[in-house]
């Protein structure tokens, strides 16, 4: 005897419900593979900008470094300029006494 045709429906519709159960544990399988790719190429990009913001911190603080060691170059040669000076003004204050200690020799030397 052929199956009856609610014996028909009863199967197709147990087959049809295995059918969408296979297909739910299919998508969420998808969509967990989906999920873990697209972790694994985001953690790669994540990477990358850890490490450029790190170098950009780094390079801040270079930078910063460089100022202060900038500044204290910039002291240094205005100190030696002024040592500089000084010493130009003890040279010709030293010649002018040799110059007014010749000339008051001389004088004296003549005085006599």
């Amino acid at each position: 005897m052929p199956p009856s045709p609610t014996d028909l429906a009863r199967e197709a519709k147990k087959h049809s419900e295995t059918l969408r159960t296979e297909f739910e544990l299919l998508r969420h399988e998808v969509d967990r593979y989906e999920i873990a790719k697209l972790r694994e190429r985001v953690a790669i990009p994540e990477e990358r900008m850890a490490e450029q913001e790190k170098r950009v911190e780094e390079t801040v603080v270079m930078q910063r470094q460089i100022a202060v060691l900038e500044d204290r170059v910039n002291e240094l040669k205005k100190s030696k300029e002024e040592s500089d000076r000084r010493s130009w003004q003890f040279i010709v204050l030293f010649v002018r006494g040799l110059v007014t200690l010749g000339i008051n020799l001389v004088v004296s030397f003549i005085r006599r």
